[in-house]
């Protein structure tokens, strides 16, 4: 049986076209934030992740809620996590945001993660020591300086989607797993740090956004069955940024 990966991205809402999506936990962790592409960001994201999994799952999206308690230290800053309703229980989510866009998957094959960057976020000094293992570095040197930067960025996304699914994230030195070279298909080469995953590492590079020219993304799911990844049309920009229909206040405050 091959199960499947749903991926979706859009570009930013507005703030406020999105809190009536946010619960009081999502609320907390929107006021904290100062910049306003952050807040934009966290907004889009959430509406878009309970807006697929609300059409996988067969259940409005209003009622879709998340929790996203961490493991290390029980805050609220965790990986999301699928809590309600009922019928919506057993999807995992991942999301990620670049400056422009927000990424979300949803499966219930396993535990995945996603992830999106700007080429330039990874061009800084020090990052390929942080980031890429000897070999990594190695296989960098080789490409055209023309192509270097998205390669590295390639490289980081692999990296980080696969450290979301495990749910540990950057608790792992992201030095400690490999990756195929960013012109190979993309896959997870070696682990190297304690607790490795629980399931294969299936990974896939998507194309996210309308030009694709100055970001990358890729997608890792955790499971033994084979999956494919779908990419999900964009909902509509007046379904995106409309308040959950016929579900009171309290129901979503």
């Amino acid at each position: 049986m091959t199960g499947t990966v749903h991926v979706c991205w859009s570009s930013l809402s507005p703030p406020e076209s999105g809190m009536g999506w946010l619960d009081a936990t999502e609320r907390a962790r929107f006021d904290r934030l100062t910049r306003v592409e952050a807040r934009r960001g966290f907004v889009t994201s959430r509406m878009l992740v309970k807006t697929l999994v609300g059409r996988l799952a067969g259940t409005p999206a209003a009622l879709v809620r998340l929790t996203y308690d961490c493991p290390r230290c029980g805050k609220s800053h965790g990986r999301p996590v699928v809590v309600e309703p009922p019928a919506a229980v057993g999807w995992h989510v991942s999301l990620s945001r670049s400056v422009r866009h927000v990424l979300v998957a949803a499966t219930d094959a396993g535990p995945v993660g996603v992830d999106v960057e700007r080429i330039a976020a990874t061009e800084f000094g020090g990052f390929d020591k942080v980031a890429l293992t000897p070999g990594e570095q190695a296989e960098l040197e080789r490409y055209a300086p023309a192509v270097r930067a998205r390669a590295r960025a390639v490289y980081w996304t692999r990296k980080e989607a696969v450290l979301k699914a495990t749910g540990r994230g950057l608790a792992v030195d992201p030095t400690a797993l490999e990756v195929s070279a960013p012109h190979l298909p993309a896959a997870l080469m070696g682990w190297h740090a304690d607790e490795p995953p629980t399931a294969p590492a299936q990974l896939t590079d998507v194309f996210v956004g309308d030009d694709g020219e100055d970001q990358v993304a890729a997608v890792a799911v955790l499971a033994h069955a084979p999956c494919e990844v779908a990419i999900q049309q964009p909902p509509a920009p007046i379904r995106l940024v409309a308040e959950p229909v016929g579900v009171p206040r309290a129901a979503t405050a």
